[in-house]
């Protein structure tokens, strides 16, 4: 008698518990919002640091990024400047085989301010991450509000100077050795650039 009581108490228990997951499971498929994009992470070590980063798929279906679902209202859109061609079907749309090549057509690792003095540069590290991972624990400084924004951070070594603009006429510049690139994950817009000490 009382095994029978056990047994259907621990079956009440499981369908209510069926019940409960199965009506969360059915509230969060409702309530998900529809432009979301998914990116699986792995995570890169470097040093003491942990850093949280996106795969980029395998795929090497070509398409045209603008009907990836959710592009269109991306918030980084229609910033920065072209420069990596997107062609993969999924975010980021371009692989860091691709941002390797785009570096090679970089002769000179310099922006507004920032002066190449060492003959070359070496990329470092090529990473695929979220925006606030390279705002926060990369200081990359995007400039794009959205956390989530799938983002490609580049880092590079050589020898940089950066013009300091009301510096006294016989002061030398600060030598710089680590670059900074961030491109758009999307559209493959570079974001921002710089040096870091």
């Amino acid at each position: 008698m009382k095994r029978r009581q056990l047994l259907i108490v621990l079956i009440v228990l499981l369908i209510a518990v069926a019940g409960v997951g199965g009506t969360l499971g059915v509230r969060a498929l409702l309530l998900k919002p529809k432009d979301t994009v998914h990116a699986s992470v792995a995570l890169y070590t470097t040093g003491t640091r942990v850093i949280p980063t996106v795969k980029v798929s395998t795929s090497t279906a070509n398409c045209d990024p603008a009907h990836i679902p959710g592009v269109a209202s991306r918030p980084a859109r229609g910033m920065g400047a072209p420069a990596i061609k997107p062609h993969l079907c999924s975010i980021p749309t371009f692989t860091a085989q691709d941002v390797r090549q785009y570096m090679h057509t970089v002769s000179r690792f310099a922006g507004m301010r920032i002066e190449q003095v060492s003959a070359h540069y070496t990329v470092t590290r090529i990473l695929f991450v979220t925006n606030q991972v390279a705002n926060d624990i990369l200081n990359a400084d995007t400039g794009a509000t959205d956390n989530n924004l799938i983002v490609c951070y580049v880092e590079v070594y050589g020898d940089f100077t950066v013009a300091a603009p009301f510096s006294s006429p016989g002061t030398k510049p600060k030598l710089l050795h680590h670059g900074q690139m961030v491109f758009d994950g999307v559209t493959g817009n570079m974001l921002v650039m710089g040096v870091v000490p």
